[in-house]
């Protein structure tokens, strides 16, 4: 279980951390836990909560199509990067 460990000020060891993920994982199971839009949307499969209570399961592509908290999240995210 890894939870928020992208919440470190340094960008190169999240940047590491993603990358290790995402090539020595085959066959086993991580529990990511993050806030980190980018980090979530290359997850297999995303489980979003709100207060406490499991609200929506699914990919990227499907949670960013159907209407809820996750599509929100995401589109607040894409507004910042358009921003900065």
């Amino acid at each position: 279980m890894i939870d928020d460990a992208l919440s470190i000020d340094d960008n190169q060891p999240a940047t590491q951390l993603l990358d290790n993920l995402s090539h020595g994982t085959q066959r086993k199971t991580v529990i990511f836990i993050t806030h980190q839009m980018s980090a979530a949307a290359n997850c297999d499969r995303i489980i979003v909560m709100d207060k406490g209570h499991i609200v929506q399961t699914g990919t990227h592509d499907s949670l960013v199509t159907s209407h809820g908290l996750y599509q929100q999240l995401w589109n607040q995210h894409k507004l910042k990067e358009v921003l900065q």
